[in-house]
């Protein structure tokens, strides 16, 4: 079991190692001349307004899915989910850290692991759909001249197709477990020789 002081000095060390490594590798001259045009309201709308608003959307987002898989785990808890989740997301190197910190609040809050896990991956697939919706939108709109010069690149495209992939195989995975788990299951067949 993780003590929440190893928890903390873990957070803690990982932050100071990624400030260590920008500054150590980063040339920093034009941050000093960036913060003299820094507008303090601004900067605080970006440092506090935008992250709750997203906690709290995402906790919502969250919560209607919780509700009909683990009722037992609240609004707040979801919106506490998505905080401690971007937070361990930002502290952790590759963002590895905010899944299991989101398996954990949702298993503390009630929701057994198997239950965590669907949520996080329902909620994961609904971004997915949304962000392949936009793109197919943004790619149509390009191709038909309603979008003013945008250019869209080889890289926007193949993010899009990623998105699709990704989509399509999230969508295959709730519709169909027991293929998957058939396709799982002969995968790892063959990798064993």
């Amino acid at each position: 079991m993780v003590s929440r002081r190893g928890l903390s000095l873990f957070a803690i060390l990982s932050v100071f190692g990624m400030i260590g490594v920008f500054f150590l590798f980063t040339d920093t001259a034009p941050v000093h001349e960036l913060t003299g045009r820094i507008e303090v309201f601004y900067l605080l709308l970006c440092i506090l307004g935008a992250p709750v608003a997203d906690w709290i959307i995402s906790g919502f987002r969250m919560w209607l899915f919780t509700s009909k898989a683990c009722p037992s785990v609240s609004y707040r808890a979801c919106v506490k989910n998505c905080a401690v989740g971007a937070f361990m997301s930002a502290a952790t190197p590759s963002q590895t850290g905010g899944g299991v910190a989101q398996v954990y609040v949702l298993s503390k809050e009630g929701a057994n692991g198997g239950q965590a896990l669907n949520i996080l991956f329902i909620t994961f697939l609904s971004t997915l759909v949304f962000y392949t919706l936009v793109s197919l939108v943004v790619l149509t709109l390009a191709a038909t001249g309603r979008l003013p010069d945008t250019g869209v690149s080889g890289p926007f495209v193949a993010a899009a197709l990623v998105f699709v992939v990704l989509t399509v195989g999230g969508l295959f995975i709730v519709a169909y477990p027991d293929g998957f788990q058939r396709l799982v299951a002969q995968a790892a067949n063959r990798a064993q020789g």
